[in-house]
């Protein structure tokens, strides 16, 4: 992958508090760029999902301080298809 290309990705890349959003869009390249990624696959209106939300985004800012840094990211499972390509069955899901 280009210098280019991942300069770009990474000025593009959302975060919410200190979580990376994941979407159809950016899966991949997120997969190729980060070197240590966990992955939550959640619905928002799940209590679990919630329940996990403020310690994940805990986790989150705490791995980053890591050398080399470890990135938590979440896809929404009711909006990116890349749910299915995981065949995700229930919700939250760690990957």
């Amino acid at each position: 992958m280009s210098d280019f290309l991942v300069r770009l990705f990474l000025r593009d890349e959302a975060y919410d508090d200190g979580v990376l959003v994941l979407t159809n869009k950016n899966f991949e390249l997120a997969l190729k760029t980060h070197k240590y990624l966990l992955v939550e696959f959640y619905v928002p209106w799940c209590c679990h999902c919630k329940n996990l939300k403020p310690q994940y985004a805990r986790a989150a800012k705490a791995l980053q301080k890591l050398n080399p840094p470890v990135t938590l990211a979440k896809v929404d499972g009711t909006l990116e298809g890349v749910t299915a390509q995981f065949n995700i069955q229930g919700f939250p899901t760690l990957k």
